[in-house]
C-alpha cells in the first residue's frame, strides 16, 4: 500500500502547524515528518519549540516523526554564504524521518507554512514525477493575499530524487491547480522581526525590520521588491485585501486561529 509523507521544516511556528495538522488529519497522511534544528538558518541557538510543546500535539503524535539536529554549514546552499547552507542541511536531515519510506510512496516536501489542501491530496496517487503544486499566497495576514501564486510544496515518490534541496529549487513542473495555502509571516509586528532575523535571506534583514517597525506590511499591506511570473520587478507591492470564506483552511474559517492572523480593519 503507498504511504504518504509530509514533511517539512519547522521553526517554531506552533499555530501554523496547528492549522496544518487540523487541515491534513483526514487526509490519508501515513506519517508528518517534523524536522527542527537547534539553531535558526542565521546560526542563533533556540529552543527546540515543538519539543517544549508536546501536550498541545497529543491528537498528532501517533502520526508525527519529530526530527532535530544542528544545521551545517559543511555543504553549500542553494545560494552563498552560511544560511542557504544551513537551509539545505535542514532538508537534508528529512531522511532521518524516513526510515519506512519504500519505492513509489508519495514525498511531500517543503515548509511548514505551506499547507496542502484536501483537494490536492486526494489527487496525489495520480503524480509519477517530481512537481510543485501552486498554493494560494497569503503574506503577513491571512486576508492579505498576494497577486500570484507560491510554487511550492514538491512532491516526488521515494527514490526519484535523492536531495531534498533539489526536490525543492529545480525546475520541476509546476500544477496549475490552487493547491493549498501558504500563510507566511503571520502574527504581527513582532513577529515579523523575529523571523527575519531567522531565515536565510541576511541581506533583507535592514530592510524588512524598518519596514515592520514603519506598519508597511502587516497594517499597509505592502510587499517588499520581488519578481512576479511574468518577470516584471517591483520596488513594492501592494496586496490585496480579501475577505476569508469557505476556500480557506477550516482553521481559519471558523475563527480558531490567533487574532494576529487577520489584517488590522479600521473600526
Amino acid at each position: 500500500m503507498t504511504k504518504v509523507f509530509d514533511t517539512f521544516l519547522f521553526n517554531g511556528e506552533l499555530d501554523v502547524l496547528e492549522c496544518r495538522l487540523r487541515e491534513l488529519e483526514d487526509c490519508g497522511v501515513h506519517k508528518h515528518v517534523i524536522v527542527e534544528g537547534t539553531t535558526t538558518f542565521q546560526g542563533t541557538p533556540k529552543p527546540l519549540v515543538f519539543k517544549d510543546n508536546l501536550e498541545r500535539f497529543q491528537p498528532w503524535m501517533h502520526k508525527i516523526r519529530y526530527v532535530t539536529f544542528t544545521p551545517s554549514t559543511a555543504e553549500p546552499g542553494k545560494q552563498p554564504g552560511d544560511a542557504w547552507a544551513r537551509e539545505h542541511s535542514s532538508r537534508q536531515a528529512t531522511w532521518e524521518g524516513l526510515y519506512d519510506a519504500g519505492l513509489g510512496d508519495i514525498l511531500i516536501h517543503g515548509d511548514v507554512d505551506e499547507i496542502l489542501s484536501p483537494a490536492a491530496m486526494a489527487v496525489l496517487p495520480e503524480i509519477h514525477g517530481p512537481c510543485k503544486f501552486s498554493l494560494r499566497w497569503a503574506h503577513f495576514a491571512v486576508d492579505w493575499l498576494t497577486p500570484w501564486m507560491w510554487p511550492a510544496p514538491s512532491v516526488m515518490r521515494y527514490g526519484q530524487v535523492g536531495n531534498f534541496t533539489q526536490l525543492r529549487e529545480a525546475g520541476w513542473p509546476v500544477i496549475p491547480m490552487p493547491a493549498g495555502w501558504h500563510l507566511t509571516w503571520l502574527g504581527g509586528p513582532d513577529a515579523i522581526v523575529k523571523k527575519v532575523n531567522s531565515f536565510s535571506h541576511v541581506e533583507r534583514i535592514d530592510e524588512i525590520t524598518a519596514g515592520a517597525k514603519a506598519g508597511k506590511y502587516y497594517e499597509r499591506g505592502l510587499l517588499w521588491a520581488g519578481g512576479i511570473p511574468d518577470g516584471t520587478v517591483h520596488d513594492e507591492t501592494q496586496l490585496i485585501a480579501a475577505d476569508v470564506d469557505e476556500t480557506w483552511p477550516k482553521w481559519v474559517r471558523e475563527r480558531k486561529c490567533p487574532d494576529s492572523w487577520f489584517r488590522p480593519r479600521e473600526a
